[in-house]
């Protein structure tokens, strides 16, 4: 079947089913009950007429006369109708704290939730705040906690979506009840950040997620599906009188100790191990609250290692550096102002820092970020058009300045300085600007993004350290990637304009980086290209008993060159379905024509189908295939492989304390006109998780790399008093294969405990 009748066929089933939606709307309005939902309401809080204990009883006198936040609303699947479950939230304060508890009436046997670690609960029933303190629109804490108190937290942006990285300082307990659940929270003033005044005002959202047949969502300030911004629909928080941040010290000690042994030879299994000796390193952060709205973070000789290690992903068939997220503690402080579209911010290149600082500074509608650090072994990605380069060099010094001046609710004008200089010679420089603004009126569903950035580099004169790179032009300017001392110019620019409404969803972005674009202090992978990307989408609420939402769209893009060259162009068409029983189903088929090397390959069609699916309260599970024609880059010359790929994940909970965590992925490519593999292997990890207390849990971590032939086990005990005052005792081994042989070989390990405490002055 041609392309083009594919697409007409496609065309066709939306339109109809488009059609049949207005009888489900119909006969849906008919039989809704009458129920007004709340539109940006206003909650007048009181000081606390007594103490508070936070251990999920409600009866301490302090919670008499608090006030009460009721009439939630379902926002999905429902829309704006009246939750089947009755939603009691309230709220008082006093000098030191926020306090926010919600009564959840529900049958007790059905109450998903489990003991586990915080940031662990978003499969379970949960409930939570969202505050946005200087009521802009622009960013917001998110608090969660699940029916045993376990919390969850976020910092969420209209521009970047949700940090999970971020962590915040409050307390929480819950309970289940014979007649549901209820939870206890209190946040700390000193740990938010809000304008000064003897009189808050704030923006607030107050949450419930219910887990049933389908994954229901009910909030006080009601959302509308014709609004895309979710901050802007927030409630009003009134009320809070004289309390203060003020100036604040939070001191975190921590004191690291390892031993490290390896083999002796690398290439013989039987050479014995040596034995590293004992290490002990103390490492120190302050920070000091300058205000309400600005904070200073020091830290010197920091552990920046992480306790948990990045998941292999598989690399066998990519020619471009790899992702991997942040997740050390000292960079979320003020991570929702670094980032932007061009990821020219990304803290991991910070890589082993003798010492850094951080300055986090709002001000009415203005925000100030600035990052300093020491480096001393320095991580370079140098893009290219169709691979990345990665060096490893010396001591650098990396610099980053961010200041964004917001209008509006979720507007902002943004300007980003980045710097890298190497102590040797040879330095990096970024600057630019940045606009998000969101249309008002009957342009409200359309968003205007826009970004553009200039990179001056200037490169070290020693050809030694760029090895791996050299030869390599920057596409046709006329430059070599070897560090010959050049002064290079370049360019990257990002605009896209949005519409996301009820039903109709448009997006249209362009990209573009010259081929003399660095941003040494972030991670772009590829310059010299151009990048036009095109999707339209629509979303319909059938009233079936199977399915909540159906997504149908069409998705196209080209790229090219700065020689005008093309280099891909494709389309996708794609169906996205949430399924009742919290099952989420994907389809689409990708039809490209793409040129590698020099070669044309028109022939790349693959065919990609997931699911996941959690209608169990103790099973979570689903796939993801890949199947098709795809360039198999990393041979010599690159060929149309037959493709495919197969992930498996699974949880199971079989117990309220014990969690297990498993996935397989499996990769393969066989040539096209021969027997046999170009590739094959998989990755196959487990997770196992115990938990003794909310405090005290085991971990354990295994993962297979069978394209590396290499096993890793990370055993790790952990005592959390909270986010950042922890225990940990663990260790990390690793087991190779050597040869032909099938025996796993020790070939590493280490043992280490961590103990760090929160000091708050």
């Amino acid at each position: 079947m041609k392309t083009a009748a594919r697409l007409r066929i496609f065309v066709l089933i939306l339109s109809l089913i488009c059609q049949q939606r207005a009888v489900f709307a119909q006969t849906e309005a008919s039989s809704a009950p009458a129920f007004t939902p709340n539109f940006k309401p206003v909650l007048e809080v009181h000081p606390a007429g007594g103490p508070i204990t936070i251990d999920g009883n409600l009866d301490d006198p302090g919670w008499q006369g608090a006030a009460v936040a009721d009439n939630f609303a379902e926002v999905f699947p429902g829309d704006l109708t009246r939750p089947p479950i009755a939603i009691r939230a309230l709220l008082t304060y006093d000098k030191n704290y926020l306090y926010v508890a919600f009564q959840i009436q529900d049958d007790p046997s059905r109450i998903r939730y489990a003991l586990r670690d915080r940031d662990r609960i978003y499969q379970d029933d949960f409930v939570g705040i969202m505050l946005d303190p200087f009521g802009q629109g622009a960013w917001a804490y998110e608090l969660f906690v699940n029916p045993l108190g376990i919390q969850g937290d976020l910092l969420r942006t209209e521009s970047t979506g949700e940090d999970p990285s971020f962590d915040l300082v409050f307390k929480s307990k819950g309970r289940i009840t014979d007649t549901g659940y209820q939870v206890e929270m209190a946040i700390p003033f000193r740990s938010l950040r809000f304008p000064g005044g003897e009189e808050q005002t704030w923006r607030m959202h107050l949450i419930v997620n219910h887990p049933r047949d389908s994954r229901r969502q009910y909030t006080w300030a009601a959302i509308s599906r014709d609004d895309p911004c979710i901050l802007c629909q927030m409630g009003y928080l009134k009320g809070i009188r004289g309390v203060h941040r003020g100036r604040q010290i939070e001191l975190l000690p921590a004191l690291v100790c390892s031993q490290s042994s390896e083999i002796s030879d690398r290439n013989n299994p039987d050479s014995g191990f040596k034995n590293g000796a004992v290490k002990g390193e103390p490492a120190f952060s302050l920070k000091y609250g300058i205000s309400s709205t600005s904070v200073l973070d020091f830290t010197l000789n920091p552990d920046f290692s992480q306790v948990e290690a990045d998941a292999d992903q598989v690399d066998v068939n990519t020619t471009f550096a790899l992702f991997f997220p942040e997740k050390r503690p000292f960079f979320q402080e003020g991570t929702d102002l670094h980032r932007s579209w061009i990821n020219a911010v990304y803290t991991r290149t910070i890589n082993d820092p003798i010492a850094a600082s951080k300055l986090t500074l709002r001000h009415h509608k203005v925000s100030l970020g600035f990052i300093g650090a020491v480096d001393e072994h320095t991580p370079i990605i140098v893009p290219f058009e169709e691979q990345s380069g990665f060096l490893q060099l010396g001591r650098s010094y990396a610099s980053v300045f961010r200041l964004k001046q917001t209008f509006g609710e979720d507007n902002y004008l943004g300007v980003l300085l980045t710097d890298r200089r190497l102590t040797s010679e040879g330095y990096n420089t970024t600057a630019g600007i940045d606009l998000r603004w969101q249309l008002r009126g009957k342009w409200r569903p359309y968003r205007l993004e826009a970004q553009w950035m200039f990179s001056r580099t200037g490169e070290p004169q020693d050809t030694s350290l760029s090895k791996p790179i050299n030869g390599l032009m920057l596409g046709s300017s006329g430059h070599s990637a070897d560090f010959d001392g050049e002064i290079l110019n370049g360019h990257a620019a990002y605009l896209n304009l949005v519409r996301e409404g009820r039903h109709l969803q448009l997006r249209a972005t362009y990209r573009e980086f010259s081929p003399t674009f660095r941003a040494d202090n972030g991670f772009i992978t590829q310059n010299n290209v151009r990048k036009l990307f095109l999707r339209s989408g629509y979303v319909l609420y059938p009233s079936l008993s199977f399915i909540d939402q159906l997504e149908g769209s069409i998705m196209a893009g080209r790229t090219w060159n700065f020689d005008g060259l093309r280099k891909d162009e494709w389309i996708m068409p794609r169906v996205d379905a949430t399924l009742k029983a919290q099952t989420n189903l994907s389809i689409n088929f990708l039809i490209s024509k793409e040129r590698f090397r020099g070669q044309d390959f028109p022939g790349i069609r693959r065919l990609n189908l997931g699911l996941q699916s959690q209608a169990f309260k103790s099973l979570f599970f689903g796939f993801y295939t890949t199947v098709g024609r795809s360039i198999a880059r990393t041979v010599t010359p690159p060929v149309l492989g037959r493709f495919r790929s197969i992930t498996l994940f699974l949880t199971l909970q079989p117990s309220s304390r014990l969690t297990i965590d498993m996935d397989y992925q499996y990769n393969d490519m066989r040539w096209p006109d021969q027997p046999g593999f170009i590739f094959s292997g998989y990755i196959w990890r487990t997770r196992v998780n115990y938990q003794f207390n909310r405090q005290l849990f085991l971990r354990v971590f295994a993962q297979y790399n069978h394209f590396s032939r290499r096993l890793q086990v990370d055993p790790l005990l952990t005592f959390k008093l909270n986010a950042f005052s922890a225990f940990f005792l663990g260790s990390s081994h690793q087991f190779n294969r050597f040869g032909d042989g099938n025996a796993l070989v020790a070939t590493s390990r280490q043992f280490f405990m961590k103990f760090q405490y929160l000091f708050r002055l």
